[in-house]
């Protein structure tokens, strides 16, 4: 299996994906500078979604916080036994709302749409208590 395919596969498998870069490239046997590009490339691709929290000034500048696999397709094809609903949920909201709105993480709930709005996607069991204050 190719590096790339390798990282696709990793990310699908623990997607949303918190990377941890030094571990990945280890395990991956890749090194860290080809690692970075080959997410900012899977980015660019439309394979994988790179969310940020809302930040200003140098800390806009940090480190990806989750990667997203792009599509719920993707989840299916690399990793269908990882392919639950919340996760499925998750996906799809990302996937249709970067297009036309400013997405990032959120500190209680999923996602913030255009520094503003507050979304908690939800899944199986999973309450709405997190942003009830929001």
């Amino acid at each position: 299996m190719k590096m790339v395919e390798k990282l696709l596969v990793a990310i699908a498998q623990n997607v949303p994906f918190t990377p941890n870069i030094s571990k990945l490239s280890k395990r991956l046997g890749m090194s860290r500078v080809f690692l970075i590009n080959a997410i900012k490339l899977l980015n660019k691709a439309d394979l994988v979604m790179e969310l940020y929290k809302p930040t200003k000034g140098i800390g806009a500048l940090t480190k990806t916080e989750k990667l997203y696999l792009n599509n719920t397709h993707l989840m299916y094809a690399l990793a269908p036994k990882k392919a639950e609903i919340g996760t499925l949920r998750d996906l799809f909201f990302a996937n249709q709302m970067k297009h036309i709105h400013e997405i990032h993480l959120a500190e209680k709930g999923d996602f913030i749409i255009n520094k503003k709005y507050t979304f908690e996607i939800g899944g199986k069991n999973k309450p709405t208590k997190q942003i009830k204050s929001i």
